[in-house]
């Protein structure tokens, strides 16, 4: 069975009286949902620099160490780059 990824359907209704809550009502069954299929099969690639050391796919200890993160995103199937970030502390030049 293929699977496709869904948002669950949320249904708000509105409160009717002042000081009523907003009501939602979420059906998060896998038939009930929104589908979206995925035309790529992203996966993520997390680098992270600490001095002189790099490190691969940190954990978030090692994360609020690190002076520099690149992640890396790549299509699985075809292997081209579809996303980019870098992060590290804002130094003045």
């Amino acid at each position: 069975m293929r699977r496709a990824t869904s948002s669950p359907e949320v249904e708000v209704t509105e409160a009717l009286e002042e000081g009523e809550d907003v009501q939602l009502k979420v059906d998060d069954r896998p038939e009930a949902g929104l589908r979206f299929p995925l035309r790529k099969l992203p996966l993520c690639v997390t680098v992270a620099q600490i001095q002189d050391i790099f490190l691969l796919d940190v954990t978030s200890d090692e994360e609020v160490c690190a002076d520099a993160m690149l992640c890396v995103v790549v299509d699985g199937k075809t292997g081209d780059v579809i996303g980019m970030q870098k992060s590290g502390p804002q130094r003045p030049m």
